[in-house]
């Protein structure tokens, strides 16, 4: 009984080169959904009406002023949140601006 190999000595050339392009493609997607991902927020927010961002921009503006203005132990990062969400509001003025920063991270200095 004769064995036919699977693969010939010129074909693992081509194998190589098939996969690093399906890993370059795996690559390209992974990144395209990403950059895909970190829109969302902001295409959800295009959706909403003027009145909805509006309503957005004040209720969350006074959770900020009042539950995380006291830098609450255990609630940094859903106070970190609110403020970049009001961020992502064309309704934030400077002043709105202004204040959300203050609630997100600072680099620390070395």
């Amino acid at each position: 009984m004769r064995v036919i190999p699977t693969t010939s000595p010129a074909h693992p050339r081509l194998q190589t080169i098939l996969s690093w392009l399906a890993l370059c493609a795996l690559l390209v997607g992974t990144f395209g959904l990403w950059i895909w991902r970190l829109s969302a927020e902001q295409r959800a927010v295009d959706r909403l009406t003027a009145e909805q961002r509006r309503s957005a921009l004040v209720q969350t503006y006074r959770t900020l002023e009042t539950v995380c203005a006291g830098r609450p132990k255990g609630l940094e990062d859903y106070c970190q949140k609110q403020a970049s969400f009001l961020l992502e509001l064309p309704e934030c003025d400077p002043a709105c601006r202004l204040f959300a920063r203050d609630f997100l991270p600072r680099p620390r200095a070395r």
